[in-house]
């Protein structure tokens, strides 16, 4: 396909025979022919092949949207939104990539339709989630059984349900980015309403602080020097369970406007003075921190809270 720059099968056939050869197999069904199933099989095989590190392992977890603004007629045609936020024809897909120094794996993509099952059915999105990460996560301790497995994921896994999927099913270890509306595990008085009110976790002064200077921080383009970073951590009672809570804070400098809400279920240590490696340029296009001592930032990712989760949070687990 890369090389014919084309996705038709009569163009990729070099003659007849191939070309029902390849109409053969694509028109199979799932257990005889290519599959979803069958294509992420050969994924996590060659992600687990390829990694190297016996003792530990950062998978990626990321939600995209396949879109289709021109479709009308396609098989279970869902919708999601453009660039501009218009809501638009489309696919979802749930993405999993494995992270390794200056290498990445993808481990699995699950494309799927919010309407498939029929009129009035709806996906399970959870459950086919799920249902990868358990894959990979198996995959990558078949024959390390005590190998770490760290899952990385978004806002879209705030939510109890994931934590304790992660935590007390798949028994490995994860840095979730929480919503800023999130709540903490304490009230405060309104003053406007004049009532009790769960405080944001935002809002919360937490028990460990600890401030961090940064030589060089790069993102979208831009070079920030001596950024000032606050980083406070707790342990507290969220969703189902304990787990600790941190937030990080960029003083002095225009780069984010609101703190970032991190949850680990893995032990928080005390704050200790560390400074961030350069990291590679294939772990995410969107950022980068460049410090002097190396070998402490473990956790990276494609977007903007992976990415943070790298250089604000790894140094203390």
């Amino acid at each position: 396909m890369k090389t014919a720059h084309s996705c038709k099968v009569w163009t990729l056939s070099s003659d007849r025979n191939e070309y029902e050869r390849f109409a053969y197999l694509l028109g199979k069904p799932d257990e005889g022919g290519l599959s979803i199933a069958s294509f992420n099989e050969l994924l996590q095989e060659r992600a687990v092949s390829a990694y190297d590190a016996p003792c530990s392992v950062t998978i990626v977890h990321d939600p995209c949207d396949i879109r289709k603004p021109y479709s009308q007629q396609m098989e279970c045609l869902d919708t999601v939104r453009s660039l501009q936020g218009q809501t638009i024809n489309g696919y979802q897909t749930f993405n999993s990539v494995v992270l390794e120094k200056d290498r990445m794996h993808l481990a699995g993509c699950m494309p799927y339709s919010r309407k498939e099952g029929g009129a009035g059915a709806t996906c399970d999105e959870k459950a086919l989630m799920f249902s990868q990460m358990k894959d990979i996560s198996l995959a990558f301790k078949a024959d390390h059984p005590e190998r770490v497995v760290c899952h990385v994921i978004d806002r879209e896994a705030d939510d109890a349900e994931f934590f304790r999927f992660i935590d007390q099913e798949l028994h490995d270890r994860f840095v979730i980015r929480l919503k800023l509306n999130r709540n903490s595990d304490v009230k405060a008085w309104d003053d406007k309403g004049q009532r009790e009110v769960w405080l944001k976790l935002a809002k919360k002064p937490l028990d460990n602080r600890f401030e961090q200077v940064y030589q060089e921080f790069r993102w979208k383009g831009r070079t920030y020097r001596q950024a000032r970073a606050v980083v406070s951590h707790e342990h507290i009672h969220i969703g189902n369970g304990w787990y600790w809570v941190v937030r990080v804070e960029l003083l002095d400098k225009p780069i984010f406007s609101d703190p970032m809400l991190l949850v680990t279920n893995h032990r928080v240590r005390c704050f200790r003075r560390c400074s961030a490696s350069s990291l590679p340029r294939s772990w995410g296009e969107k950022g980068s921190l460049v410090s002097s001592s190396p070998n402490h930032f473990r956790m990276s990712t494609i977007n903007k809270s992976a990415l943070l989760c790298r250089w604000s949070l790894a140094p203390w687990l």
